[in-house]
């Protein structure tokens, strides 16, 4: 196990994590669904990569040792990891992430609302939608640039 920059315990190593984070950086998407129905919704949260080929997903797969792989009708393949596990990742992601590290902040910051209404959620969503994706370059790596070369390069 090592501890990541943010403290938390992790079992991942950190390069694994920076070439993770590039990877979701190049062609990953951080994203959220509101569940839930009458007066009661909640957060769930989603980490989603894809590529046209499944190797390097069903690599990536085996060493998170979570996730759901599968390919849509136009051919390209897609790793998902959603709910309480989705938001760990992206938690333990985050240091490391370039691009898409606000709506990291955004995600792990609401993943705890477990009763919204349904007004609460619309807001919620619709603040999500607005967030401008700045680039961090201070955090560049070599694990990140592996990552961010193999999700975009493909």
């Amino acid at each position: 196990m090592n501890i990541s920059k943010t403290g938390v315990i992790s079992k991942y190593e950190e390069s694994f994590l920076q070439y993770l984070a590039g990877f979701t950086d190049a062609d990953g998407n951080l994203d959220f669904s509101i569940r839930g129905s009458k007066n009661s919704f909640h957060f769930l949260a989603k980490w989603t990569v894809s590529q046209k080929d499944p190797w390097v997903l069903r690599t990536i797969k085996r060493d998170l040792g979570i996730g759901w792989l599968y390919k849509n009708k136009s051919d390209q393949w897609f790793l998902e990891v959603s709910g309480p596990k989705a938001t760990q990742l992206i938690y333990q992601l985050y240091p490391y992430l370039v691009l898409k590290q606000q709506r990291a902040t955004f995600i792990t910051k609401h993943s705890n609302y477990l009763k919204l209404t349904k007004e609460e959620a619309l807001r919620i969503r619709n603040e999500f939608l607005t967030i401008e994706q700045e680039a961090n370059p201070s955090l560049y790596s070599v694990p990140w640039l592996a990552g961010f070369f193999d999700g975009d390069g493909y």
